[in-house]
């Protein structure tokens, strides 16, 4: 009984941490040109991987995913063939959006509580980054502006997936140390890396 009720809470929670996300969605500071947007809906995610740990993290993240995808799917249209469709599904919504909820699996490599909260929120960001790089390399080649031909397609995908993801990730990991800093019980469970084990120094 008592299981069913923590399963219960954790589901109910991770279900209010996605719907602040999709909510958040609608909020863009600013819209690139080509697709990609500076919005906040990494810190309801990472904070629940951190709240609830590495599964429940990924599965509110994968549910994330679906909804995205569903949202955007005008967007994924543009890549004009069904072989680019799922390289874009995959690289900008699956593997993007799908690793946030590993935030507090990577925090549990670096034994400082605070290190390990921004640490897990910059390791994320990062390999969302990625996934946004493949899409633009492969996908996205053909909407390369023609003054960027004498530089290159890798460079242009650096710079322009990076315009975005460098203040989401700035933003995202500030938020999430200020957060432990301040009310470090948001990051305790029995599930997380933070809280056990770790220590401040």
């Amino acid at each position: 009984m008592e299981n069913r009720n923590k399963t219960l809470m954790s589901l109910v929670e991770c279900a209010l941490f996605l719907a602040a996300a999709v909510a958040l969605d609608y909020f863009k500071l600013v819209e690139m040109p080509l697709g990609g947007s500076i919005k906040f809906v990494m810190i309801p995610l990472v904070l629940v991987s951190f709240r609830q740990g590495p599964k429940w993290g990924v599965g509110t993240s994968i549910a994330y995913v679906i909804i995205a995808m569903i949202l955007g799917r005008q967007d994924i249209m543009y890549a004009g063939s069904a072989g680019a469709i799922v390289i874009a599904a995959f690289a900008d919504y699956i593997l993007a959006y799908g690793v946030i909820g590993l935030a507090s699996l990577f925090a549990r490599l670096f034994k400082n509580r605070t290190v390990g909260v921004a640490m897990g929120t910059v390791i994320v960001c990062f390999i969302r980054f990625i996934g946004h790089f493949i899409s633009g390399v492969t996908v996205w080649a053909s909407y390369m502006p023609e003054e960027w031909n004498d530089r290159g397609l890798i460079l242009y995908s650096i710079v322009y997936n990076g315009a975005y993801m460098l203040p989401i990730t700035i933003v995202t990991v500030v938020v999430m140390v200020v957060l432990y800093k301040a009310a470090p019980q948001l990051f305790t469970t029995d599930n997380t890396m933070v809280g056990k084990g770790a220590a401040d120094n």
